[in-house]
């Protein structure tokens, strides 16, 4: 029994220190914990290797370490972190394809937080009109 509450306490303890601060949004600011990693072609300030930090995101682009990130597309499918991933990006992220004109990107979000990031991401402030629309 004081096995299992001591165990039951340890864990509530690391869960909040490794899991709290990456999953933390600030999401009225359209910023977000999360991570980035270039998978194939070339990207300024990415490499092949996760790297973790604030994200900024607006319809299009994605801002982190000082770089923007046009987004031309993100995939529908996301799959979870494979074991070696897991202490490069938190064990619950879905990770997603994205196309930008130079690279093919993967980008971890937290679970929790996907749905609001795909939104902010792909949600237009306003509608341009399409060509064909123009009379």
């Amino acid at each position: 029994m004081l096995g299992t509450l001591l165990g039951g306490a340890i864990g509530d303890v690391i869960g909040h220190v490794i899991k709290a601060p990456f999953i933390r949004a600030k999401q009225s600011r359209g910023k977000m914990r999360a991570a980035l990693r270039v998978e194939w072609g070339s990207h300024d300030g990415l490499t092949t290797a996760w790297r973790r930090g604030n994200v900024r995101i607006r319809p299009g682009f994605l801002e982190f370490r000082g770089h923007e990130i046009r987004v031309l597309s993100v995939s529908d499918a996301a799959r979870s972190p494979a074991v070696g991933e897991w202490l490069q990006v938190h064990t619950d992220s879905q990770i997603y394809s994205v196309a930008t004109p130079s690279a093919r990107l993967l980008w971890a979000v937290p679970g929790p937080q996907s749905a609001w990031a795909l939104s902010r991401l792909t949600h237009p402030c306003r509608q341009e009109p399409h060509a064909a629309d123009e009379s």
